[in-house]
């Protein structure tokens, strides 16, 4: 099993952010079966990993999503933009606790998890100060496979579809909750430059060529 530490956002030079693994990831044919436990995403964390989500798609490669819409961040495009993608999307909410998981599971040949602190937003996903941990490993090591199927007990009502915290979306349910201004919109939020901080010093600028690669 390999294991790799994944941080991004202090250093300047930070190039191999948790969106460029992810990126790859979901781009590597390798992975027939992604699936996504992720609190919160918006609409441009969503358009980094369009193309690659296109790709796979494109393959017959099966993708899932299950986010949460606690805390008013998961916004109303970011679910469109999934369901236009076709990706097969689940809501988590419970009335007693938050949803808060970050793992990207990617299964086939071999088996990647990447986990940490990165929600599917595109300041989590390259330029908050964030870190993960990345496992590689083969349907033979062990070791990794222990640790996969941990994982998938625990998640197993969701993969199930038994939890009934599931809530299936489709373009009437998410109508229903921003209607029920139970999760909100981004068309009125200010376009953010990502390369400057609030002090107006420039940051790092991503080289968006290496993304997936």
């Amino acid at each position: 099993m390999i294991v790799e530490f994944i941080g991004h956002g202090i250093h300047e030079d930070d190039n191999e952010t948790c969106g460029n693994y992810i990126c790859s990831s979901i781009k590597n044919p390798v992975f027939t079966d992604i699936t996504v436990f992720v609190a919160f995403i918006r609409k441009p964390g969503i358009l980094e990993l369009k193309p690659f989500i296109q790709q796979a798609i494109s393959e017959n490669r099966k993708i899932t999503f299950f986010v949460g819409r606690n805390e008013f961040i998961t916004s109303k495009e970011a679910l469109e933009l999934l369901l236009e993608l076709g990706v097969s999307t689940y809501i988590y909410n419970s009335d007693i606790f938050i949803y808060h998981p970050k793992v990207y599971l990617f299964e086939g040949a071999k088996n990647r998890i990447i986990t940490g602190s990165s929600n599917l937003t595109k300041t989590g996903l390259f330029y908050n100060v964030e870190c993960s941990l990345l496992l590689d490993f083969s349907n033979q090591d062990s070791a990794g496979m222990k640790v996969l199927n941990q994982l998938k007990d625990y998640f197993s009502p969701l993969l199930d579809f038994s939890d009934p915290n599931l809530e299936f979306v489709t373009q009437a349910h998410i109508d229903k909750l921003f209607a029920d201004g139970l999760i909100p919109t981004e068309n009125f939020e200010y376009q953010v430059n990502y390369t400057v901080n609030p002090n107006g010093k420039e940051t790092k600028k991503l080289s968006y060529l290496k993304l997936g690669n």
